[in-house]
């Protein structure tokens, strides 16, 4: 069978606790899911592109004849919450083109399973994980046998939505293929602490061990793929694309201190020369832990800080303190990693006051960038079942079954209207990056073009940003 899985643009829009500058000069990061799934499928003996159109820049006059010179047997798009309904309006163009069978995978199924088939353009639903899920859907399919076997999957019959029972998860990650990079065009991705090409995303987990009320990784079953294995897929991106590059993209890759070292020694004892940035907790790493990440290239650790009052702190379920957040930023400087912070505005508890604390305290923080968002609901948090127990309504839901149910969530339990949050995200920013002490410092430490430009072009943007 051949597939052709297709990335298209989305912008972020209301809701997605984001200036609109961040959305623009983040990079263009590899489409990770379609990869996998093309792997999946290429094990199974499938013929699979994959179409960027957001690396290639294409239009979707371009992405459709892309589509028709391949002339795939069935479609994939990746539906992701923030970009349901633009993602979905393209899939209703190239089906009224093409008149192809369309398959659709992405963690919104799982929740919504139902009301993504009431869009009538969407023939398939892969539902979880879909490993297990894909090659049995695809043989079935292609032998022409009973969808109602196959676990995981969401699909019509005789007009009725039809879902099977849930699809077993997977017990040993080792055992899923690595991503067909050979399908990407790796040398056009990047994201903003690029300081060459080329770049890849990589993961090597899935959910989360921690109860942060605002994250819905905690609902997923945490599990690790080993040291040797992850090394494994690096050393293939480094010797065989070429990659020097990547941002592990786990929640905390920290989590377990024994694996991370395990993955250090190994980048070191096969001469594997990358740079690398991660995502972590200041409770899961210590000064021996971040001198041996930094000798193995790690050269910027991201930390979920959230917020500079401990009371809004500790009813998020962070379960850190904020000296133990100076302590390890400090340290982390010292090891020779940048650090970049996470923040959230319009907490539950948030005030005006509480909000300018957080500001001074990250302006008190030797921190090399930082991300600060607006607080969003996301669906399956308890952040969300605080909003439905409001009496608000299942937005996500509505959301899912109809684009014209578009509006701006509440903020909840904050005094503070979502207007005024966003202006004080955008003080955040702006206080942060335009000290002239931080702008050169940011010139001094930039070790390439390619770094100056993205750091720049970001800041123009944050600047001339009207949202």
């Amino acid at each position: 069978m051949k597939i052709a899985l297709v990335y298209s643009p989305t912008r972020l829009r209301k809701n997605w606790s984001t200036l609109l500058a961040q959305d623009k000069h983040i990079g263009i990061i590899p489409p990770l899911s379609l990869a996998y799934v093309a792997a999946i499928a290429e094990n199974a003996g499938h013929n699979v592109i994959i179409i960027d159109a957001v690396a290639e820049k294409l239009s979707l006059g371009d992405t459709i004849r892309r589509i028709e010179k391949f002339s795939p047997d069935i479609l994939g798009f990746t539906l992701a919450t923030y970009a349901f309904h633009q993602t979905l309006a393209g899939i209703k163009i190239i089906k009224e083109k093409l008149n192809l069978p369309v398959m659709v995978g992405g963690w919104h199924l799982t929740l919504y399973p139902k009301e993504t088939l009431s869009h009538k353009c969407i023939d398939y639903a892969l539902i979880g994980e879909v490993e297990n899920t894909l090659p049995r859907f695809l043989k079935t399919l292609e032998e022409g046998g009973s969808l109602l076997s196959v676990n995981g999957l969401g699909f019509r019959d005789n007009g009725k939505i039809v879902i099977t029972p849930e699809a077993a998860l997977t017990a040993n990650l080792d055992l899923i293929p690595f991503p067909s990079r050979h399908l990407l065009e790796n040398h056009l991705y990047y994201n903003i602490l690029s300081r060459t090409k080329n770049f890849t995303a990589m993961l090597s987990t899935r959910g989360c061990p921690y109860q942060c009320m605002f994250c819905d990784l905690k609902t997923k079953k945490f599990r690790m793929r080993s040291a040797l294995n992850f090394v494994d897929e690096i050393e293939i991106n480094y010797r065989k694309f070429g990659i020097k590059e990547f941002d592990i993209y786990d929640s905390s890759f920290t989590v377990d201190k024994q694996r991370v070292y395990k993955i250090c020694a190994e980048l070191r004892n096969r001469k594997i020369q990358v740079s690398w940035t991660a995502r972590s907790r200041v409770d899961t790493v210590d000064k021996d832990l971040l001198n041996a990440m930094a000798q193995a290239g790690c050269n910027t650790l991201m930390y979920g800080i959230e917020t500079g009052d401990p009371v809004i702190l500790n009813g998020l379920k962070k379960h850190t303190n904020l000296e133990n957040v100076k302590n390890i930023i400090s340290i982390t400087k010292g090891c020779g990693i940048k650090t970049l912070g996470f923040f959230m505005l319009g907490c539950p508890g948030e005030t005006r006051s509480t909000a300018l604390k957080t500001i001074r305290f990250i302006n008190s923080l030797d921190l090399d960038y930082i991300q600060v968002t607006q607080l969003t609901p996301f669906p399956n948090t308890e952040l969300y079942q605080m909003l439905l127990s409001s009496g608000f309504g299942d937005y996500w839901r509505e959301f899912t079954l109809d684009s014209s149910m578009e509006r701006q969530l509440p903020s909840i339990q904050t005094e503070l209207t979502p207007q005024e949050i966003r202006g004080l995200v955008r003080r955040a920013f702006l206080s942060f990056y335009f000290r002239p002490a931080y702008i050169l410092k940011a010139l001094n430490r930039a070790k390439s073009i390619l770094e100056i430009r993205n750091s720049f072009s970001a800041m123009i943007g944050l600047l001339f940003d009207r949202e």
